[in-house]
């Protein structure tokens, strides 16, 4: 018999024909549904053996087309589906046979000589081949002349029967297993014909991401389905992995999807080839990242920000990596040791020591990366705190050599994975608190001078608010004689120092958490019931429990000075009204000088000096609009591109009797902000532009448009004009003749705006300028 062979693996087909083959029959073998039922349009096939679970079309579908196309055509479906409904809907559409897999070769060829013979198929085959002997094939009655042709090759089939059964066995559940494996992949898999690159494979994973169906996707290829840039470098990927015959690995690739919208893969391309190593198909497996990607620029802006919190962090602050170079040099390290970040960052071999010791060495951030006891002997106290060390030491080369005492305290730096990758320092110069200490040690009675004659109140105080000490600047602070009249008032509950009780909880709680503060700004409440203004510096003392536990530091009354921070907001104030009462008058100024050209104007009967004159009104008008804009606004230094260059070029129709029925006007102006050092020139130009094109432009009443458009961008303003009118006379040039308010908008450009202008004559004028948005700075 003829017989068409369908099954998506590859192994099964092969090893069907070979074994039908063998007893006598002629097959053809397809691994697409599609192509075998257009095989079978073209071909006669006396039967077609079909697998049933396959991509794009199952064996049911098959059997259907085949149907269609031969209304007797002989099917068998052979399926690992064991289910009723499979079984069901295989009968209802007249199958001829029905058999499970892994089957007996047996049963097979019972099945298909009983179709040959035209007897009827039954659900369950009895095989034909009662037992196998050392002689061969015994054939029962029923059957025996079906291999009559065969007994003569017995033992050679005897041995061919028993492997084939064996490997068929095996081909299935490798095929069951691969089936399971591929389409529980997470990530897409798919397999192309590396003739004509169509799908003949997708698993589910394929299905979810790209949001087509098996069905939608088989016989397809990528042209078929993606936009077509997509397709071609799909394509041409494709190409690539089967022209070199090896994997190509695709880190990113970006694909439009159906649900999901846009994705990026990293894709793995790989050639299967056939016995002669010439390409068969190709094989494919595609991660979606767009989630990693997302993550990878969080995580980046994340360090951005915290680049930015080191930044500006007050304490001075440097980090190395394991390779001991300079990663993070922040504002306050350049600040103490007068050395940018530029001339840092990236340096290693200790340099960033030099600036503290004059010596390149290692220092505390070097001892968290690799402890050496000889570094460490070299500060006078030095103590670790699990993986941080903190350390107090003497930096003689720091303020030109003066020296410094610096308190540092030093930390590991993790990846994600808890992997040690550098170091990070913090140094606070805490040298007036060591000297401060120090003389404490050489006398108390000097520290007691230097305590009372402070010129900041010194205080000791509980943590629930009892005064334990107090300098005489503390008492005068709030309004006392003495430390003893000022302790005693305030512990007797008599006297309540801050101004708001919640302010105390905030500044103690403050301290708990970090230990110390610095410039905490807060009012008392002074002796007589006024308020002031001070300044607390303060650490926390932690004794041995809550109740040896205190608070000691430094009170500064900044009363004066945050009076003088109000003269400054009022003056400030009165400063911005002064400037916008100037941009007011200037306005009004330059508003009177138009009303006497225009007087003058009206009182000549000269056509060109009234032309003349319009032309100057109109240039003081468009400087007058840039004053009025400022006098209006919330900004007093800028101004808005779009409003302003609408109102102007609008009064300048009105200005020309222009009806915008005649001329119309197409303006595309993005909001931008400048200052009147460019808005004043800016206007000038626009005026110029504007003005010749409406006086010569368009004569005999001709009909017409005006283009403009005003774009930023890497803080460079772009202007284009246009208008469709007459253009320029011939061999007229721009720059040279002088003509028609050229010069002066070609000097403005240049000049003032230090920027750049081009002229094109061709159907009308056009004029391209460009100029930077950052010459000159803002005046309030």
């Amino acid at each position: 018999m003829n017989i068409l062979l369908v099954d998506d693996y590859e192994d099964c087909l092969d090893f069907l024909r070979d074994a039908l083959t063998l007893f006598g029959h002629t097959c053809d073998s397809f691994t697409v549904p599609e192509l075998a039922v257009e095989e079978y349009r073209k071909k006669a096939f006396d039967l077609v053996i079909t697998d049933m679970q396959m991509p794009g079309m199952n064996g049911i579908e098959v059997l259907k087309k085949i149907r269609e196309l031969n209304s007797e055509a002989k099917v068998i479906i052979i399926t690992a589906n064991r289910s009723a409904e499979t079984f069901n809907s295989a009968f209802d559409n007249r199958v001829n046979a029905f058999l499970n897999k892994p089957f007996d070769l047996d049963k097979l060829i019972e099945t298909i000589n009983k179709i040959e013979n035209n007897v009827p198929a039954e659900t369950k085959t009895v095989p034909i081949i009662e037992n196998i002997t050392s002689r061969g094939y015994i054939a029962k009655e029923s059957g025996g002349t079906m291999f009559a042709a065969t007994i003569k090759m017995a033992p050679r089939l005897f041995e061919a029967h028993d492997t084939i059964k064996k490997q068929a066995e095996q081909i299935w559940k490798n095929e069951e297993f691969i089936d399971s494996v591929l389409e529980n992949i997470p990530d897409m898999v798919f397999v192309k014909d590396a003739r004509d690159l169509r799908f003949v494979r997708v698993n589910r994973a394929g299905e979810e991401l790209l949001g087509f169906s098996k069905g939608e996707l088989i016989g397809k290829n990528d042209h078929d389905i993606f936009p077509k840039r997509e397709a071609d470098f799909f394509t041409s990927r494709d190409r690539e992995a089967l022209d070199r015959k090896e994997l190509i690995d695709i880190p990113e690739e970006t694909i439009q999807t159906r649900k999901l919208g846009q994705r990026i893969l990293h894709t793995k391309k790989i050639p299967i080839m056939d016995a002669n190593g010439d390409p068969l198909y190709l094989f494919g497996i595609s991660k979606d990242i767009t989630g990693h990607k997302l993550a990878e620029e969080a995580l980046q802006k994340s360090q951005r920000q915290l680049a930015d919190i080191i930044d500006f962090l007050p304490d001075a602050t440097l980090a190395i990596d394991n390779e001991g170079r300079v990663i993070i040099w922040n504002r306050a390290i350049e600040k103490m040791t007068g050395i940018p970040a530029s001339e840092m960052i990236g340096r290693g071999n200790y340099t960033y020591s030099i600036p503290f010791y004059g010596e390149a060495r290692p220092q505390l951030i070097d001892l968290v990366l690799k402890y050496n006891e000889n570094i460490a002997a070299r500060y006078s106290d030095i103590t670790r705190e699990g993986d941080t060390i903190v350390a107090l030491g003497f930096c003689d080369a720091l303020y030109d050599n003066k020296g410094a005492w610096c308190f540092a305290k030093a930390s590991p730096l993790h990846d994600q994975s808890g992997n040690i990758i550098g170091a990070i320092e913090s140094i606070r110069d805490i040298t007036e608190y060591k000297l401060a200490e120090e003389n404490i040690k050489k006398s108390e009675q000097k520290y007691r001078n230097i305590y009372e004659n402070s010129v900041e109140g010194i205080y000791q105080v509980t943590l629930d608010g009892k005064i334990l000490t107090a300098n005489s600047v503390v008492a005068k602070m709030a309004g006392y004689n003495s430390s003893d009249e000022f302790i005693q008032a305030v512990n007797s509950s008599s006297h309540q120092l801050f101004a708001y009780p919640e302010e105390r909880i905030a500044f103690n709680k403050g301290l708990k958490e970090k230990l110390s503060v610095e410039n905490y700004e807060t009012e008392f409440i002074l002796k007589n019931g006024e308020k002031a203004w001070g300044s607390l510096k303060a650490r926390l003392v932690k004794g041995e429990s809550d109740d040896q536990t205190y608070i000691e530091g430094l009170v500064e009354n900044i009363t004066e000075r945050k009076k003088a921070e109000e003269k400054i907001k009022a003056a400030l104030h009165e400063k911005e009204a002064l400037l916008r009462e100037l941009y007011h008058r200037t306005k009004n100024n330059m508003q009177v000088i138009c009303a006497l050209l225009e007087l003058y104007s009206n009182k000549n009967d000269n056509s060109d000096l009234k032309n003349i004159f319009r032309d100057m009104k109109n240039r003081i008008h468009s400087m007058a609009l840039v004053h009025q804009k400022l006098y209006k606004s919330n900004d007093l230094s800028n101004i808005n591109l779009n409003e302003y260059a609408g109102e102007l070029i609008n009064f300048l129709m009105k200005s020309y009797n222009i009806s915008p029925d005649r001329i119309a006007l197409d303006l595309n102006i993005e909001n931008i902000s400048v200052i009147i050092d460019i808005a004043t020139p800016c206007g000038l130009v626009l005026n110029e532009l504007v003005s010749n094109s409406l006086k010569y432009a368009f004569p005999d009443d001709r009909h017409g448009k005006i283009s403009l458009s005003i774009s930023i961008k890497d803080s460079t303003i772009n202007l284009r004009y246009s208008d469709d009118g007459v253009g320029l006379p011939h061999g007229f040039d721009c720059r040279n003749d002088g003509k028609m308010g050229m010069d002066s908008i070609i000097s403005i450009v240049e000049d003032q705006l230090q920027g750049s202008i081009s002229f094109i004559s061709k159907k009308g004028l056009y004029c391209n300028i460009s100029f930077p948005n950052i010459l000159y700075k803002a005046r309030v």
